[in-house]
């Protein structure tokens, strides 16, 4: 999977999301295919880890969650996709900031 940060808005009008300086926009690629190559059709969400915390976000069209940003602290985010069956994949590469 592919995972990304925003921080404000674009200047260039090809991310219409406005978020308030203390947020950051984490937007991510949910997978489509199998490690062995077929087509994923039972994807049932995404775990989101924030500083080791699980965020569980049931809802497989979601590709983007607001974070509120605490003064002075550091965040250590990634993300895995989950199956209906409940096996879950590994983890996206790991965003620090």
């Amino acid at each position: 999977m592919i995972l990304g940060l925003l921080a404000g808005c674009s200047s260039d009008g090809q991310i219409p999301v406005e978020i308030a300086p203390e947020q950051k926009a984490i937007l991510w690629i949910a997978p489509v295919y199998y490690e062995d190559g077929d087509l994923i059709t039972d994807l049932a969400g995404f775990n989101l880890y924030i500083n080791g915390e699980r965020i569980d976000l049931p809802n497989p069209g979601q590709f983007e969650y607001y974070l509120d940003l605490a003064p002075e602290r550091s965040y250590r985010v990634y993300i895995t996709a989950y199956l209906v069956n409940g096996v879950e994949s590994k983890p996206s590469q790991v965003l620090e900031f």
